[in-house]
């Protein structure tokens, strides 16, 4: 485990007291009650035990994958969710790529993907969301609008898995990852820390449950974990994922990357930051990233351009 540092937990907690989406007090409650409930917080499954990952085969999730494989030794039931937006058959093609990739790679541990029907936001409201999703949800915050509830929804079907999986199979998975980054947390409510301890402590809850673990692998400070995509970028590259293969969320309707809009820029920006060669092979390879430029297209707001550009270290 040495190629993969860890930070010290008295320095996440202050990273995590300096963003302005976490909500350190709520955190704290959570993990008290999980401290006195059950003794601990999160604690990673032992080797060779069976979890659950909310897999859509881009460079995230597909390095988590590698990482709870190749570190870990864990075995994965991965869950596709095919949620009706106009990419989503290059995601699954990515996913299904990456499904023979890692069977091949890691025998035994990486099994076939669960594929969930479903549409979120639902069609009928979609065409709302869509226009607002990357603007902030008032002026004088930090907070997108994203797609509300979309963790918890994900997060639902993976537990609805293990369900499934333990009354065909006759066994328990009662952990389940997510791989939102730092940076996804900047804007986003539902990607950070406090919304996974949230949830977590939800889905105990409900199920009547109290071994459930519920959390995103880059961000769970129990194991020294607070990163972004440049650091796991240069672990996948250092063990050969072929990461070029992987499909962000990038909304052109070709398998390929469309090389102009945010998504793309900062899946470029993020490569730079790790320095390694960014291989994708994007639509449009012009080199037109002055985000600047793009955020007056996406994101009309001085404001939320700034604090985009500090979250990916753009001057």
């Amino acid at each position: 485990m040495n190629d993969l540092p860890r930070l010290n937990k008295k320095l996440i907690i202050t990273i995590l007291k300096s963003r302005k989406l976490e909500n350190m007090k709520l955190i704290s409650y959570v993990e008290d009650f999980f401290r006195k409930e059950r003794g601990y917080i999160f604690k990673m499954p032992n080797q060779g035990e069976q979890v659950i990952l909310l897999f859509s085969g881009g460079l995230d999730t597909s390095i988590v994958a590698a990482i709870l494989m190749e570190i870990y030794k864990l075995e994965i039931y991965p869950v596709f969710t095919r949620r009706g937006h106009p990419y989503q058959h290059a995601e699954e093609k990515a996913a299904d790529y990456f499904t023979k990739f890692f069977q091949n790679r890691y025998p035994g541990q990486f099994h076939d993907l669960i594929k969930i029907n479903t549409s979120f936001p639902p069609t009928e409201i979609r065409w709302a969301y869509e226009k607002v999703e990357n603007k902030p949800i008032n002026k004088n915050s930090n907070q997108l609008w994203g797609d509300y509830f979309y963790s918890n929804l994900l997060v639902t079907f993976g537990a609805q898995c293990a369900y499934f999986l333990q009354i065909i199979k006759n066994f328990k998975i009662r952990t389940i990852f997510t791989a939102y980054m730092k940076s996804d947390g900047e804007g986003k409510l539902d990607m950070t820390l406090t919304t996974m301890r949230g949830i977590m402590l939800g889905v105990c809850l409900v199920t009547h449950d109290m071994n459930w673990q519920i959390t995103s692998l880059p961000l769970e400070k129990e194991i020294g974990f607070f990163y972004d995509k440049d650091y796991f970028i240069k672990w996948a590259t250092k063990h050969n994922i072929p990461l070029e293969k992987t499909r962000s969320s990038c909304r052109a309707k070709s398998d390929q990357h469309c090389g102009r809009c945010l998504i793309c820029y900062i899946r470029q920006k993020s490569f730079k930051n790790a320095g390694i060669q960014d291989k994708t092979n994007y639509l449009n390879t012009s080199r037109l990233h002055r985000l600047r430029k793009i955020t007056k297209i996406f994101i009309p707001n001085n404001k939320l351009r700034q604090i985009i550009k500090n979250s990916i270290g753009m001057k």
